[in-house]
């Protein structure tokens, strides 16, 4: 199974707490982040998860800094086309502040969410995500919904997200060091191609342990 967990020689602090535990001050955090109209709770929010980085030591520091430098130039692309979708809607010039600050709540969200999730995931092996998200599924087989299969699903999502973010990296810098000044669009088609034989191959180690488990 691919994984984004950070081992160490030593657990740090946030290795130590239980996965069940982190999952759940992730979800808080999500439930209380999403109807914020503020600027300040999500800088906030957003300065936990760096401080939390930071406090693994250097690996913490470099894994901060490669999400930050593959979240960033997309979040402002987003920001930017937020941003002329409600100056488009309010009209010129009427929807240039509204925008700005749209779209400014908006990056702040994802980035302060997606920086607490990797917490999340650099600090639980997959084993654990599972554990933890089979306990807090378990209601759901009361109406016939298979725990393990949900909760597999889950997880993945949370390595899947992380994953791509470095294959573009990984393909990004390849074509930096073949001398291409601007990668960002020639990027697209291989990791496309990356991400498709990741599906691959996680599709066929699924069904090599669903074959596993019914033999």
């Amino acid at each position: 199974m691919l994984s984004l967990y950070l081992s160490q020689p030593r657990p740090s602090w946030l290795h130590r707490i239980a996965a069940g535990y982190k999952l759940l001050a992730l979800a808080v955090a999500s439930v209380l982040l999403l109807p914020i109209t503020q600027a300040w709770p999500l800088a906030l929010a957003l300065g936990l998860g760096v401080l939390g980085h930071l406090s693994l030591g250097f690996a913490g520091r470099r894994r901060l800094l490669a999400l930050l430098k593959g979240l960033l130039p997309m979040l402002f692309f987003l920001g930017l086309a937020q941003w002329f979708a409600l100056i488009i809607s309010l009209g010129w010039p009427a929807g240039i502040a509204p925008g700005l600050e749209q779209a400014l709540l908006t990056l702040l969200r994802i980035l302060s969410l997606v920086v607490l999730a990797d917490l999340v995931t650099l600090s639980s092996t997959t084993q654990e995500l599972l554990r933890a998200l089979r306990f807090f599924l378990k209601p759901l087989q009361w109406v016939g919904i298979s725990v393990t299969t949900l909760s597999l699903a889950m997880a993945l999502v949370f390595r899947w997200v992380g994953l791509l973010n470095a294959e573009w990296q990984t393909i990004r810098e390849g074509f930096i060091c073949r001398g291409c000044r601007r990668p960002r669009l020639k990027s697209a088609t291989p990791l496309l191609r990356r991400s498709q034989l990741l599906s691959q191959t996680m599709g066929d180690a699924l069904a090599a342990r669903l074959k596993n488990t019914r033999s």
